[in-house]
Order: structure tokens, then sequence, then C-alpha cells
């Protein structure tokens, strides 16, 4: 993948998200995982080693995932919800899962989901956004960034990806002032990315 752009390439994009986030990490679905709303209910777990909450099957999701076995871990997040149609973090999960699969469509449906029934479930607009960009919706992406960052301003954390992505947007709309606003945020985020000091000169230029 070509990490130097001009007027905005998709796989730029890519790169950043891949670095920059760990999606399952809990404090990229709630920044105040101590919530009541935010805990995974799960069902009574039995002593015979079969899986059986509804936490389990995420957990066992989350293992496939990280191994790629994207397809599998599907399965699991779908057990998962069917054990509990309240767990925010398995649609959570899933989206991302299914973003993986390029089911963009899919996943977008999922982090709706979860916002649903976790509002305070923020980063699902940040992976919400992620999707829409990469179905080339690039008003609907910077949408949801805007929405995760008027819930969240200032978070300068190594998952917020979106400074960076919504100053492509405005790199790729002509936006020129508004990239550099963002370019600028995204490198308090990722100070040593010198694809985002080449990004903003491109801004300035």
């Amino acid at each position: 993948m070509n990490t130097v752009i001009k007027k905005c390439s998709l796989s730029h994009l890519i790169i950043l998200l891949l670095i920059s986030c760990n999606p399952f990490n809990n404090d990229t679905f709630n920044t105040k995982n101590t919530d009541s709303s935010f805990k995974i209910h799960s069902i009574d777990k039995s002593d015979s080693g079969i899986l059986k909450t509804s936490k389990e099957y995420v957990e066992r999701g989350d293992e496939k995932y990280y191994k790629k076995e994207y397809k599998t871990a599907n399965e699991d997040y779908d057990k998962a919800i069917l054990l509990d149609p309240k767990n925010a973090i398995a649609y959570y999960r899933r989206g991302i899962n299914k973003a993986e699969l390029k089911d963009y469509n899919g996943a977008i449906i999922d982090f709706d989901n979860a916002l649903k029934i976790d509002p305070k479930g923020i980063y699902a607009y940040l992976e919400k956004g992620n999707a829409k960009y990469m179905l080339n919706d690039l008003m609907g992406a910077m949408s949801e960034y805007n929405k995760f960052n008027d819930i969240n301003p200032n978070d300068y954390s190594s998952f917020n990806t979106s400074y960076a992505n919504r100053g492509l947007i405005k790199l790729h709309l002509e936006d020129f002032r508004g990239a550099i606003t963002d370019f600028n945020n995204a490198i308090k985020v990722a100070p040593k990315d010198a694809s985002l000091y080449y990004n903003r000169g491109i801004a300035k230029s």
C-alpha cells in the first residue's frame, strides 16, 4: 500500500485504521466502561466446559478474530447475540469483524444496534464512519466522525482515527483549511506518523 497520497487515496485510510485502532479494547466501545449499561450480560456458566454464555462466545470470537478466522468468529458473535440480544459488545465486535469480511453494510447495521443498546458506546460512531468511507459514502463517514468528536471532544488517544480520516475526506473535498485543522489534531494523536505531516503539507500548498 502506498503511504503517500495526493488528494486522498483509499489505501492510505486503510493504513491509518490498521495502525491506529485496537477494536477489541473495551475503551474503544465506551470510554466509561464502568457504567452498568456497558457490562456484558451473561447466562449462568456451567462447569461442563461447553460455552454457555454470551460473554464466552464473544471472547472466543475475539480469539478467532485475532487469528484472522473471520468467518468462524462471526459465528461465535452470532451465538453471543442469540444468547443475549442486549449484548452491545457482541454487536460492536461483530460489526468490526464484518468489516474485515468487507460486509460494510452489515457492519453499519451492527454498529447501529450497538448504539441503540448502549448510546454511550461512542466508538461505534468511529467504526461506522470507517465502514461508510469504505462504501465511498464520504459525507456519511464525515457525519459519523463529527458525531464522535461532538460527544468526545479533545480525545487524543491512540484509538482515535477520526481526525486523520476526516482530514482525508476534507482534503478530497478540497476543504483545505478544515483538513489542516484535522491533521493538526491527528498529529497530536500520532506525532510520529510522517504521512500526516505530508497530507497537511498538501492541504497547505
